[in-house]
């Protein structure tokens, strides 16, 4: 799995262009260019439009990235937050958020994961109520 705004170092690599001059163009700081790059920080909407004329690319690809990147950085927090979690938990979430599903079948897909985790917590705990 890349990390997320591996794409946008990429597309910046390929079209030669150095981060200062990016971030010029855009109106913002190399240091937070460089955080969306790095994915410790999500690309804010109104810049959407902004990279996609940089780039020359469709809104929606760009729109499109923005969103896996962001499910990734879900996935990494929710990872993160594992060793507070049971095992059974931790199997039950590596089999919901299975990287290749969420980066092939997009958000909609995640959120059902996210359901189905929330709803198997649930029956966990209602299992260990009963045993009590």
């Amino acid at each position: 799995m890349k990390k997320p705004g591996t794409w946008l170092w990429e597309l910046r690599y390929e079209k030669r262009v150095k981060l200062l001059d990016l971030a010029k163009y855009l109106k913002q700081s190399a240091s937070f260019i460089s955080q969306i790059e790095t994915g410790r920080r999500d690309m804010p909407e109104d810049l959407v439009e902004k990279f996609a004329e940089f780039f020359d690319k469709e809104i929606s690809y760009i729109r499109e990235k923005v969103k896996e990147d962001k499910i990734v950085n879900r996935v990494r927090k929710a990872l993160q937050d594992i060793n507070v979690m049971e095992p059974t938990k931790i199997n039950a979430l590596a089999r919901v958020l299975d990287e290749d599903i969420i980066l092939r079948t997009g958000l909609e897909k995640a959120l059902i994961g996210e359901q189905q985790l929330l709803e198997f917590e649930k029956k966990g705990n209602i299992q260990n109520e009963q045993t009590n």
